[in-house]
């Protein structure tokens, strides 16, 4: 998934990338034509889906069923 969202301004235009066997949550910082790793998140079990939500929040969803959400700490 790559982030438009306005709940995370500095995220805008990062990928996304959920892993199977990493059990974690990927951001990747894309560039023109480079892309860096920014930030990884243990999750402990499979990241099936990582969508935006309409109002700019993270959905995860897990290979248990679990849906999670992303939002800046208020």
């Amino acid at each position: 998934m790559i982030y438009q969202g306005e709940l995370f301004t500095e995220w805008q235009d990062s990928a996304f990338l959920g892993g199977l066997s990493g059990e974690n949550l990927v951001r990747v910082e894309l560039d023109g034509e480079s892309a860096e790793p920014a930030q990884e998140w243990d999750f402990g079990e499979r990241i099936r889906e990582v969508e935006e939500a309409p109002d700019g929040a993270v959905w995860i969803a897990t290979d248990s069923g679990a849906l999670m959400e992303l939002r800046p700490d208020q």
